[in-house]
């Protein structure tokens, strides 16, 4: 059932206005109080349905916002889940790396590799003086594979002189060089040969 609420206000508003003096009369004054109350009611629906059009806009906004949310909260997860899964990977690289400069710093030689936990600063500082060690290393033998080249480079000049420039008057001399009828032999050898040879290249 519909109420024509313009309808039912204006004739309460009609009683209401009858019942007052010079208004024609109102054989029925208990209408006119029935008649204020009727648009006190009316007042009070017009004002409901204001509030409810109100609350369903709120509620319509609410669900729109409930809505976005939902879609921003997918998204998050979404997000979530792909930067695990990089974590994961970023996981399995640091753990690549972490084994391989162990590996590193195990070959060069650089104590406390295998604790249980290392710092990239920590495993780089001991690669670093790994490497530092083995370059230490490497300079010592080439130092001395330099002056054993040095060695083996004096011994063939003086083999080739001795072969190829020595003649008799070197030879007594180099022979006589630490007394008659002996024959030096090791370094008094060596320096003989050297003598001798130094003055000749002088001459």
């Amino acid at each position: 059932m519909t109420i024509d609420k313009e309808k039912l206000k204006a004739l309460a508003e009609r009683a209401i206005a009858n019942n007052h003096p010079g208004g024609g009369g109102n054989p029925f004054p208990a209408l006119a109080v029935r008649a204020a109350d009727v648009l006190t009611l009316l007042a009070e629906i017009e004002r409901l349905e204001v509030d409810n059009g109100s609350m369903r806009g709120s509620t319509k906004r609410m669900g729109e916002d409930a809505s976005r949310a939902q879609k921003q909260a997918r998204k998050t997860l979404r997000e979530i889940d792909q930067l695990k899964a990089e974590n994961g990977s970023l996981a399995a690289k640091i753990e690549c790396f972490d084994e391989g400069m162990r590996a590193i710093a195990s070959t060069l030689g650089a104590g406390g590799y295998n604790a249980e936990y290392l710092s990239a600063a920590d495993l780089v500082e001991k690669v670093r003086w790994g490497v530092d060690h083995l370059c230490d290393v490497h300079e010592r033998r080439l130092g001395d594979a330099k002056a054993e080249n040095e060695a083996l480079r004096k011994d063939a000049e003086r083999y080739r002189w001795l072969r190829d420039r020595c003649g008799i008057v070197e030879y007594k001399v180099i022979a006589g060089s630490i007394g008659p009828g002996m024959l030096p032999s090791g370094e008094k050898l060596e320096m003989a040969i050297d003598a001798v040879m130094s003055k000749v290249e002088k001459l």
